[in-house]
């Protein structure tokens, strides 16, 4: 394997938010050990600013695959995709208590229903 095939799975770990940033910098080591930093170039990354979307992923990506592949760059989109992915555990958090909390309510007025019908 190359060191462009190792970058193009690291990129598919960081985009699928299976890799974290910390995670991120260790592999980009090991690319570097085994393939020389040579195998990276230097891209400077212009970095947008927070709050980040789907869409700027996204345009990370697009960048990758026009030859965007610095250390700083990969770093960065290992930032936005555990944003997005920090992001994402928050709405699900917010949304399962929403619908703990309207369950609970139906369980009382379901309660009531019935006691007051007996």
């Amino acid at each position: 394997m190359s060191g462009i095939d190792e970058q193009i799975k690291l990129v598919n770990k960081i985009v699928n938010g299976e890799i974290s940033k910390a995670e991120v910098e260790r592999e980009l080591d090991r690319i570097a050990n085994e393939f020389g930093e040579q195998c990276f170039n230097d891209y400077k990354v212009k970095r947008k600013e927070k709050p980040w979307n789907k869409k700027d992923l996204d345009e990370l990506v697009v960048l990758n695959s026009s030859g965007a592949s610095s250390r700083d760059f990969y770093l960065y989109m290992a930032e936005v995709s555990e944003y997005l992915n920090a992001c994402s555990k928050k709405k699900k958090l917010i949304s399962v208590v929403i619908f703990s909390f309207l369950l609970f309510l139906a369980i009382i007025a379901l309660v009531l229903a019935v006691k007051s019908v007996s």
